[in-house]
């Protein structure tokens, strides 16, 4: 059995809603693992919510795609622009 993957940060920030985001750059692995997670999924944005939620933590938690679409706007665009500007 594997074990879970240890979650190793290279960013910590605070988000605006004053919860604490810890990022990790991304593999090609979370880049499949994401694909998988949104298959027949049509939303455009489905992707990169898949790939918020392989490569961040909240609060210390990791947290689940849909978690990430329930998220506070402002959050999510901060994430966002952390995703998609460092991996």
């Amino acid at each position: 059995m594997l074990k879970p993957k240890e979650f190793i940060a290279d960013k910590t920030i605070t988000l605006p809603s004053g919860k604490v985001a810890e990022i990790r750059a991304g593999t090609r692995r979370d880049q499949m693992n994401a694909q998988k997670a949104i298959v027949g999924n049509d939303l455009p944005s489905a992707g990169i919510y898949a790939l918020i939620a392989e490569f961040v933590q909240i609060d210390g938690k990791q947290i689940v795609y849909e978690e990430v679409v329930e998220m506070r706007l402002k959050d999510l665009m901060v994430l966002q622009e952390e995703v998609l500007g460092e991996n």
